[in-house]
């Protein structure tokens, strides 16, 4: 059965990152890092306790693109336990990264 969430529930669900590039299988070698991407313009995007990693057998380390629509932040590296990264040391980390102010976008609107 599904597990069920009240309002009073203060506990955040787990979410699922996808990898950049699926490996066809798991890596050989101990130093291979998982590769991702996390967007922080969407709503909740680094609330979640536990982050799984889809794909992130045979992973230690995940490293992980930190955006906004305003452009890249930066990379976060984490360690990898269980295919999954603690939401904690993400929060953490992503703090530390300087912001990219809206102004300095890449991307910018052009007037039709």
């Amino acid at each position: 059965p599904a597990e069920r969430h009240t309002m009073t529930d203060l506990t955040v669900p787990d979410m699922t990152i996808r990898p950049v590039l699926a490996a066809a299988e798991p890596p050989s070698w101990n130093s291979a890092i998982w590769v991702g991407e996390i967007w922080l313009d969407i709503p909740g995007a680094i609330e979640p306790d536990r982050f799984h990693l889809r794909d992130a057998d045979g992973y230690h380390r995940a490293r992980l693109l930190v955006r906004s629509e305003a452009g890249p932040l930066g990379f976060v590296e984490l360690d990898v336990v269980e295919q999954a990264i603690d939401g904690r040391q993400l929060r953490e980390l992503v703090a530390d990264l300087p912001r990219v102010d809206d102004s300095q976008s890449i991307v910018s609107a052009v007037p039709a």
